[in-house]
């Protein structure tokens, strides 16, 4: 996973016109630096980041 996976996947969860209406954030100033992530995508980011998590547990 790269900086910019990450900083897409943030961006897509908060800005309603990359992540729909279930956005975190109803409305930001300035443009998007991204483009919409595939779900599939955004699934395997959450996966690697859960999983990166759970390995780093003692």
């Amino acid at each position: 996973m790269t900086r910019k996976d990450l900083n897409q996947l943030t961006e897509n969860c908060n800005r309603p016109e990359l992540g729909g209406p279930t956005a975190r954030h109803a409305r930001l100033a300035g443009r998007t630096g991204s483009d919409p992530l595939t779900i599939e995508k955004a699934r395997e980011l959450i996966t690697v980041i859960t999983h990166r998590w759970v390995e780093s547990l003692p």
